[in-house]
């Protein structure tokens, strides 16, 4: 937007906050450097107010943004389905009962019971595999929120600050303006 569009817009007696310039009905009056001491003051006033607003939004913006992005990445980052390994388990001892029946001297019985050791401790190694990437995900997810959340913090804290700088610079500019007042 050019600075003489916004002249177009800008209220009786307001100032142009790209150009500084005081603006009655579109026309200009005066340049900044053509105003008395206060209104420069008061100018300057207006224009750190405004840098604080447009970036105290920016800054709930960015926070609002975290925040969708992790309702999105925890609701589509779903667990996998969990095996307890109690059919693998079923499988193994319904095998295992089955040889043992056929077994009939020592060295059968020996090789069956290391089939279903082998076949019950590959039960066991892949409820661990599935225990680890878990712990892996959940690891990853605490990480992320814990990123998100020292950041959002950081931004509110940043904004807070800002806001109470423009409090400040409101309140400065209300006693200018009742200066200003006064002295006409």
């Amino acid at each position: 937007m050019t600075c003489s569009d916004l002249h177009a817009k800008i209220a009786d007696g307001g100032y142009c906050t790209q150009c500084g310039s005081l603006i009655k009905d579109g026309i200009v009056l005066q340049s900044i450097d053509e105003l008395p001491q206060i209104d420069k003051d008061i100018h300057a006033l207006r224009k750190k107010i405004l840098a604080y607003r447009k970036s105290i939004y920016w800054a709930w913006g960015v926070i609002a943004l975290q925040l969708i992005g992790c309702f999105l990445f925890f609701g589509l980052y779903s667990n996998p389905s969990i095996d307890d390994g109690s059919s693998s388990k079923a499988t193994a001892l319904a095998s295992f009962a089955a040889n043992d029946a056929g077994a009939t001297t020592a060295a059968q019985q020996q090789v069956v019971n290391g089939w279903v050791a082998r076949d019950l401790l590959s039960t066991i190694a892949d409820q661990n595999s599935t225990l680890l990437t878990l712990q892996a995900q959940d690891n990853y997810k605490t990480h992320w929120l814990l990123f998100n959340g020292i950041l959002s913090m950081t931004l509110i804290g940043i904004a807070l600050i800002r806001l109470g700088l423009m409090f400040q610079y409101q309140s400065e500019l209300q006693q200018l303006l009742a200066v200003r007042s006064k002295k006409k």
